[in-house]
């Protein structure tokens, strides 16, 4: 469902697209969308993250920021015994299982669409619905990335939107 919000997002924009267009994308049906996201903003936020994460892997030194895997489970409801050993071996176990998803996913999305998200994403920054969380995830992406990086991602979105 993200790939599909990414693409939805990058060729309509927040304001115009809609869940309906992402959960055919996706194809899924439309209350899936809302199963998993309870709005259209928190789904682009989502959307948003994802892209940010994947342009940030290719960014010299920037720190691993998904702890979400740390310690372990042996299975539904059963926490592993309380060994370092055993709590980084499961860790890791997982880790890798979710970068595998996550890899698969982002090389499904083009180069040319992360930067049309990514313009989208500036140019919907005063939408009310995303006003108070968007600029900050931005500003933070654009840091990461510095200026110039930044502007050319910018710039290829929009070179990318206007068609050739």
């Amino acid at each position: 469902m993200i790939r599909a919000g990414v693409e939805v997002f990058a060729r309509s924009g927040y304001r115009s697209a809609s869940t309906s267009s992402i959960a055919a994308l996706a194809e899924v049906p439309q209350p899936h969308v809302y199963t998993n996201f309870s709005t259209k903003s928190e789904l682009f936020l989502a959307c948003f993250d994802f892209v940010r994460w994947h342009l940030l892997l290719g960014v010299p030194g920037s720190p691993e920021t998904d702890h979400s895997m740390e310690g372990g489970s042996d299975g539904p409801g059963g926490e592993c015994p309380a060994t370092p050993e055993t709590d980084r071996s499961v860790a890791w176990k997982l880790q890798v299982e979710r970068l595998a998803e996550r890899h698969r996913i982002l090389h499904e999305i083009p180069s040319g669409l992360t930067a049309q998200f990514i313009f989208q994403t500036v140019s919907s920054i005063h939408d009310p619905d995303l006003e108070d969380r968007a600029p900050v995830r931005i500003r933070e992406l654009e840091g990461a990335l510095g200026v110039v990086a930044f502007q050319e991602l910018l710039l290829i979105g929009a070179h990318e939107l206007l068609g050739d």
